[in-house]
């Protein structure tokens, strides 16, 4: 007999059966049946709780960028000097272990299903919006330190960031075995110099 878990924690449980389903099979194989049987539940739980397989998505996809904000806090509350920190923020929205692999490869699903699918377009654009956010608090933290060259244009600056960074992601999930999370974290050391004095 299942044990007894509130309705958030079985949330919870469900969103990570959908991103571990969506890692290895891609947003079609996450069917309500498909997840139900990944975390172990019956279909009628997972309907108790969500009424489609749109609404696991919809809230998967929040528990993603819910997790990246948390990390990210996580990593401030152990700041640094300001170049190390930022390096640090940067590399909890890489997909440098498993569960970061998932969350992205999640996001990614997302942002390609959203094309075609426009209820999706506000959920998978949490992501980049998340991103947006700290690709601007940390260049902004490298200006406020005086890291930056002075003719720096902060909003070109918090684009180019975010764009390289996203291309980062991209690159790993692609082609892990020819970018692996060393030579991506060495990547991102060498841009973040590359735009300092």
């Amino acid at each position: 007999m299942p044990r007894n878990i509130d309705t958030e924690e079985r949330k919870r449980l469900i969103a990570k059966a959908a991103w571990d389903i969506v890692a290895t099979q891609g947003l079609r194989g996450a069917t309500v049946r498909n997840i139900a049987d990944v975390a172990h539940l019956s279909v009628g739980s997972v309907q108790h709780v969500f009424k489609s397989s749109k609404d696991i998505y919809l809230f998967a996809m929040d528990q993603a960028v819910t997790n990246a904000a948390a990390r990210i806090d996580a990593t401030l509350s152990h700041a640094h000097d300001p170049l190390t920190t930022v390096q640090h923020v940067l590399c909890e929205l890489l997909p440098l272990d498993q569960t970061r692999v998932a969350e992205a490869r999640t996001w990614l699903a997302f942002t390609a299903e959203a094309l075609v699918e426009p209820s999706l377009a506000e959920a998978s654009s949490a992501m980049q919006n998340l991103l947006k956010q700290v690709a601007r608090s940390c260049i902004e933290v490298l200006d406020e330190a005086e890291l930056l060259r002075t003719d720096t244009d902060i909003a070109l600056a918090t684009v180019s960031l975010q764009a390289f960074v996203d291309g980062l992601t991209l690159q790993m999930l692609a082609a892990p075995k020819s970018l692996p999370a060393s030579r991506a974290k060495a990547a991102l050391h060498s841009y973040l110099q590359g735009i300092c004095t």
